[in-house]
């Protein structure tokens, strides 16, 4: 599939599974210790849109949102949920190449994750969060993926139309549909092969995005 007739302006990564192996999972482990029946989106929704100010507000505000009572037994197991569930992720092997060879294309260059809190900021703590003009963590701004809000705000930080910018993640829910749904162009990273009757454009490497991108959405 390739590129409209829109010149391309700005490139937006997803962070948890894109550069990284994906494998934190905090609302996994919240359903599992409750024992909670509700959606997944629904715990994602307070576990990285809840937006963070201190420990005490954040967690409570999980709490209630899924309907736990507001206990101090409750609110120190989420917390170590945290404390733990941070350390599992890592970054995938040829990061800091790719992200220099998009920053290469002269683009801007956007990241935009729902991120439960800073815990999770694993760039930062890799040395690599200075490779984006734009960040966007969900938990600083009350916004998850896939809601127009959060996509429309990196837009406006990048300072591009829709069309003008490529959205490149590995959720077909969250980054694909979403980015899609305000009119901005995808790329699925699909390194599982999870997708392969996928019809649109998709790459099953993380080394193979910017040869793809230069390939395929620029002139």
């Amino acid at each position: 599939m390739e590129q409209s007739g829109t010149m391309l302006k700005a490139i937006i990564l997803d962070l948890c599974g894109t550069l990284t192996l994906g494998s934190c999972d905090p609302e996994a482990e919240i359903i599992e210790m409750f024992d909670l029946k509700c959606e997944y989106g629904l715990i994602e929704s307070f576990v990285c849109g809840t937006k963070f100010e201190d420990w005490s507000t954040y967690i409570e505000g999980i709490l209630r949102g899924v309907g736990l009572p507001i206990t101090d037994e409750n609110i120190q197991r989420v917390r170590q949920i945290f404390e733990e569930d941070y350390k599992k992720d890592k970054i995938l092997d040829g990061v800091k190449d790719v992200l220099g060879e998009i920053k290469m294309l002269n683009l801007g260059f956007g990241l935009i994750s729902n991120c439960p809190n800073d815990n999770y900021k694993i760039l930062e703590r890799n040395n690599l969060g200075d490779f984006f003009d734009v960040k966007i963590y969900s938990h600083e701004v009350g916004l998850v993926k896939p809601s127009k809000e959060i996509f429309q705000l990196a837009l406006q930080s990048l300072k591009v139309k829709p069309e003008e910018a490529l959205m490149i993640g590995d959720s077909m829910s969250s980054d694909i549909k979403g980015a899609e749904g305000v009119g901005i162009q995808t790329l699925l990273a699909d390194y599982k092969n999870k997708f392969p009757d996928y019809k649109g454009p998709r790459v099953t490497s993380l080394r193979s995005i910017p040869e793809y991108v230069k390939m395929h959405f620029l002139d």
